[in-house]
């Protein structure tokens, strides 16, 4: 049975190895444009009516997973360089 979380994070492309377009979209609100709102920034609703909802938090825990991730099979590559 898939969690709702497995599902997020199979959306951002599922592993460290294989991070899509939507994972470098949340990548870039992180370190960019400093929101957790990315559905609706992107969708282009007014900032008025951005709200944190069950699916950005979860699209936010699964991105932050495969950061973490990202990270740290990037710190294991410079160990052994």
């Amino acid at each position: 049975m898939r969690t709702a979380f497995a599902q997020a994070k199979k959306k951002l492309g599922g592993s460290a190895e294989n991070p899509n377009t939507l994972y470098k979209l949340y990548d870039m609100a992180a370190e960019w444009w400093h929101t957790p709102y990315v559905r609706d920034l992107l969708l282009g609703r007014p900032e008025s009516e951005w709200k944190f909802d069950r699916r950005q938090v979860l699209d936010w825990l699964a991105y932050y997973q495969l950061r973490a991730e990202i990270e740290e099979k990037r710190a294991n590559k410079r160990g052994q360089e």
